[in-house]
């Protein structure tokens, strides 16, 4: 388990990962549950998820593009630099501008496979 993660949230799912479905926990349980029960807001739910899964993010080229054309601080930071900054959230004020313009693409993309979608 991560670190980074809390007690409660290392007990969830370990409760969650049973092999045996008769030792897992219910949903009414997970409901329940401390961590989920928490006051913990959305955006540090998906700040935290995004910082355990941050190996998996693959960095969009055209985006990283379309990011460094913007009059952006960047602090000197090169194209890796920047990619792993954006993988571990490690500067905000341009991780925002990456997660708005990948937002945007994903929008988009998704219009144009809906329009494909109602021309078959």
């Amino acid at each position: 388990m991560p670190l980074k993660l809390s007690e409660p949230a290392k007990d969830l799912i370990k409760r969650m990962l049973q092999s045996d479905p008769m030792d897992r926990i219910t949903i009414a349980e997970i409901k329940n549950h401390t961590w989920f029960n928490n006051d913990i807001s959305l955006y540090q739910i998906i700040d935290n998820n995004k910082y355990v899964y941050s190996s998996l993010v693959e960095v969009d080229q055209e985006i990283l593009h379309t990011l460094t054309k913007l009059n952006v601080n960047f602090e000197n930071l090169d194209e890796e630099g920047i990619k792993k900054a954006i993988r571990n959230r490690e500067r905000k004020e341009f991780c925002v501008i990456y997660e708005f313009l990948e937002y945007n693409k994903n929008k988009k993309d998704n219009e144009i496979k809906k329009e494909k979608l109602k021309s078959i």
